[in-house]
């Protein structure tokens, strides 16, 4: 485990974590299925959307100021509607280098630019940095705060099809990787083994380090 000292196991902590009751969807569906059953739970969330983002970011905060240390970089993301709000910890940890992902105009290569550059809109609904921005390496990125649909228990991720973020985990193989994850559900979502699990899930009860069961 990259984290040292006494670890959160989540098959122990998982009962103080509020799951979505989807046993009765099964856990053979395709992912096209699931992206669905998510897509109504994201919806159902949306009402409390401002209190369970100030819930998921302090955890969030007090993981980094944890693991992070000083112009250590974290990737950061943009939200899209109805995903979970982050921005304001580049306010709150001043200390660490907010990072942002920028979608290449060919081909599935997500590249890194600081999280101060210029952005302009992506048409999915999101903010990127411009054209030319600063590229920040790959080795200089100590954590990834991953968006998604949903995740599972096991922090296996549930995206939105296109691969961009699977590409960019596949990549930092040493780093944490943060699954924010407004929706949790009960069962195992379909998953390869190529798929990169989440180290740690953030979610409205605190965060918790992951074990993945393969």
């Amino acid at each position: 485990m990259l984290v040292s000292g006494p670890s959160i196991r989540l098959r122990r902590m998982w009962k103080w974590i509020p799951t979505e009751p989807l046993r009765q969807y099964g856990a053979m569906h395709t992912k096209d299925h699931w992206r669905s059953i998510a897509r109504q739970l994201r919806d159902r969330n949306r009402p409390h959307r401002a209190t369970r983002d100030t819930a998921i970011r302090s955890g969030v905060a007090q993981l980094l100021a944890r693991l992070i240390e000083v112009d250590e970089v974290v990737v950061l993301y943009d939200p899209m509607p109805g995903e979970v709000n982050l921005w304001p910890l580049t306010d709150e940890a001043d200390e660490v280098r907010f990072a942002l992902t920028r979608t290449p105009d060919r081909g599935y290569q997500l590249s890194l630019h600081p999280a101060t550059s210029a952005l302009e809109p992506h048409r999915l609904g999101y903010r990127q940095p411009v054209a030319h921005s600063t590229v920040i390496a790959d080795d200089d990125v100590r954590a990834v705060l991953v968006p998604a649909l949903a995740f599972d228990r096991e922090g296996n991720r549930l995206g939105f099809g296109a691969g961009y973020y699977d590409r960019l985990l596949a990549r930092l193989p040493d780093c944490y990787k943060i699954g924010i994850a407004d929706v949790v559900i009960d069962g195992v979502l379909p998953h390869e083994d190529f798929d990169v699990p989440m180290t740690h899930l953030a979610t409205t009860s605190g965060v918790v380090e992951v074990e993945p069961i393969r």
